[in-house]
């Protein structure tokens, strides 16, 4: 039986498939991801009391993120009044959206800077001043006969 002839672009697309096909595998076989995908756990986790909190930026605060990849294991929670003086508060995870370096409020500023590489995100998160490219994650929030608890894992990616 005659063997078929290899192609030089055959062979580069054989071996391109191959290759991301690794990468891909290294990538989701690692424990940490494959717990973080089948088991999707995600715990709220009370923080603090609504009377502690001032208006404005509290934090950074100690907080386990259920998350894949690294991140600070810290949070800034930011009380505000919305519409009808509802009292809002959001949880901001202090993690820089570029190379994952630790975030910091600057109140001179009135934004979350990183020193890292310059990255800048507004009160809200929203990133104004690269190189990071998206917002800060945010993490859901439940304000419940005055306690605040904040879901683990997080809520935008």
């Amino acid at each position: 039986m005659a063997e078929s002839p290899i192609t030089r672009s055959g062979f580069v697309r054989f071996l391109g498939a191959a290759g991301t096909a690794l990468v891909g595998l290294s990538i989701a076989a690692t424990p940490r991801n494959a717990a973080a995908i089948l088991s999707r756990k995600s715990v709220l986790k009370k923080l603090t009391t609504l009377k502690k909190l001032k208006m404005g930026v509290n934090g950074p605060i100690a907080f386990t993120v259920d998350a894949s990849q690294p991140n600070t294991n810290q949070v800034f929670l930011v009380r505000s009044t919305g519409p009808n003086k509802v009292t809002k508060v959001v949880a901001l995870e202090a993690t820089c959206r570029h190379m994952g370096c630790q975030v910091n409020w600057t109140p001179a500023d009135k934004k979350f800077e990183c020193p890292c590489h310059g990255s800048q995100y507004a009160m809200s998160g929203k990133v104004v001043h690269g190189p990071a490219q998206k917002n800060l994650y945010s993490h859901k929030v439940v304000v419940k006969a005055g306690q605040v608890w904040v879901m683990t894992g997080r809520a935008t990616m």
